[in-house]
């Protein structure tokens, strides 16, 4: 994926859907599958492996989390609930009045404006780290959006 791709299908569609507070779901589920894949590529993580605790330290850092674990337990509580269940765990809340995460009686609130922006941010300073050369035959192969009209016109 190059930069340029990173801009047209999440940075700024994601930017777009932060412009309205009733889009915060829709905000996580478009952001988590871009940190994951920075993540993973980042820490060299096959696809099929769990995210690593050393990706796990760098999400504890990236949005201070006071503790590790709780790092972890906002990947499981975020991620994993909204990507298999469309709803957060019992720990997770979507609050616009923070400041991206903040942990509050034992539960995460996130803000996901916040949260995207940062995200995105991190993967647009660091946009090298995304490689997606290995969900190609040819690793020189490059991805473009479809063009409906052509579609249509079939």
């Amino acid at each position: 994926m190059t930069k340029e791709d990173f801009k047209r299908w999440y940075y700024d569609p994601i930017r777009e859907l932060c412009k309205s507070n009733h889009n915060g779901f829709i905000i996580l589920i478009a952001t988590f599958p871009i940190l994951e894949r920075y993540l993973r590529d980042k820490f060299n993580i096959k696809d099929n492996d769990d995210i690593t605790n050393e990706a796990v330290k760098y999400l504890f850092n990236m949005f201070e989390l006071k503790q590790k674990k709780k790092a972890r337990d906002f990947w499981s509580q975020f991620r994993n609930g909204l990507f298999h269940n469309a709803v957060f765990k019992e720990q997770g809340v979507i609050n616009w009045n923070v400041s991206d995460i903040v942990i509050d009686d034992g539960k995460f609130h996130v803000n996901p404006k916040d949260f995207a922006n940062k995200v995105l941010d991190e993967i647009d300073e660091n946009y090298n780290f995304i490689d997606a050369s290995h969900l190609y035959n040819d690793a020189t192969q490059s991805v473009s959006e479809p063009n409906i009209t052509e579609s249509i016109k079939r």
